[in-house]
């Protein structure tokens, strides 16, 4: 079945996986893991998240409860705008962990923070800003 009507490019135009660059922390780099409930409030962990990105550190974060993944999820959605005009985006690989808290077992969703960056500074309209047509 084909698609009718107006599409809508991704945040940041359209960008070909191959042309970006991914960027693996080493192991023995600073790693930062934001603990994030439903009281956190998204646009400060979105904060953090880019902060530590922007700091080359690795970044993971952790959550418990349905109404606190979506919190984590929008925190690290917003992330990606504040990063998308520096030329870097993020994208997250879930997992889950059991933790120990007062002898009960509670169940963490773990988004593990992965970066990539493209070339060139990408604008609002989707535009590489390193174009020699500009």
């Amino acid at each position: 079945m084909e698609r009718s009507g107006p599409t809508r490019d991704p945040p940041g135009g359209e960008l070909h996986p191959s042309s970006r660059e991914y960027r693996t922390a080493d192991a023995d780099c600073p790693e930062t893991v934001c603990r994030v409930s439903v009281n956190s409030k998204p646009g400060a962990v979105a904060g953090a998240v880019a902060g530590a990105v922007r700091s080359g550190e690795r970044v993971s974060v952790h959550a418990v409860g349905s109404s606190a993944v979506y919190v984590a999820v929008k925190a690290i959605f917003t992330a990606r705008s504040y990063l998308q005009p520096e030329g870097m985006d993020v994208a997250c690989v879930p997992e889950f962990h059991v933790e120990q808290v007062g002898g009960k077992d509670y169940t963490v969703m773990v988004f593990n923070i992965i970066v990539s960056t493209f070339p060139g500074e990408i604008n609002s309209a989707g535009d590489d800003n390193d174009s020699e047509y500009d």
